[in-house]
């Protein structure tokens, strides 16, 4: 991994901004707790990098059938960028060492599961061929190309019945929605990769990336 890519340079920029020990999402207005989670964006190493991302398994508790980045609850003892590759490991088989850390985005609050997420960001030489190593939390693993993703044909808006609306990516067979399609929206942008799209292009979100979750 020699050779920096414009994008890594913009992500470079952007994540050195963000500080290292806030975490201002973790505790609700009302003085509630939330949960502490940390996602792994990883990007491959390369001009039109591929982007790891897991479809959950339809049996879990929170968030079913959804896609979205490796990640799961941060541990006693670690923080986020430890939890984030500990998790890629577990559910990927993407081995800690293979990932070189850029940093880290602020957190999110995820809609319905009360979680405070911090997304860490960082890049890998070669994904190679990975799996679902636990199948309990993840159905299928998936490599998309930014320059997919980015692409104006494959955005809309996602909207529900309750009254959401959100941005939403269709690759493939996927529908892309909820937190991760937001964050993917905002590391679109800081990467230099967007383009204008139709976001009056509404979409139902399809059933099956859709599931109650179960309380």
């Amino acid at each position: 991994m020699s050779s920096t890519f414009a994008w890594e340079e913009r992500l470079r920029t952007h994540l050195a901004s963000v500080p290292s020990a806030e975490r201002p999402l973790a505790v609700t207005d009302d003085g509630r707790k939330l949960r502490t989670a940390a996602v792994l964006a990883a990007l491959s190493h390369e001009e039109d990098p591929v982007i790891i991302m897991v479809r959950r398994a339809a049996a879990l508790r929170s968030h079913p059938g959804q896609v979205a980045l490796p990640g799961g609850s941060i541990e006693a003892g670690e923080n986020a960028i430890e939890a984030a590759l500990r998790e890629a490991h577990e559910e990927v088989d993407l081995a800690p060492e293979r990932v070189r850390v850029l940093g880290h985005l602020a957190d999110h609050r995820t809609g319905g599961s009360d979680f405070a997420v911090t997304p860490v960001v960082g890049t890998v030489g070669e994904p190679g061929e990975l799996y679902a190593k636990d199948t309990g939390e993840v159905a299928s693993v998936h490599q998309l190309h930014i320059s997919q993703l980015a692409d104006p044909d494959h955005r809309a808006t996602a909207t529900l019945m309750h009254g959401y609306k959100g941005p939403a990516f269709v690759v493939d067979d996927l529908f892309i929605w909820g937190f991760t399609a937001h964050l993917l929206d905002g590391l679109i942008e800081i990467g230099g990769w967007a383009q204008p799209w139709d976001h009056a292009k509404q979409l139902d979100v399809p059933m099956d990336f859709f599931r109650p979750e179960v309380r």
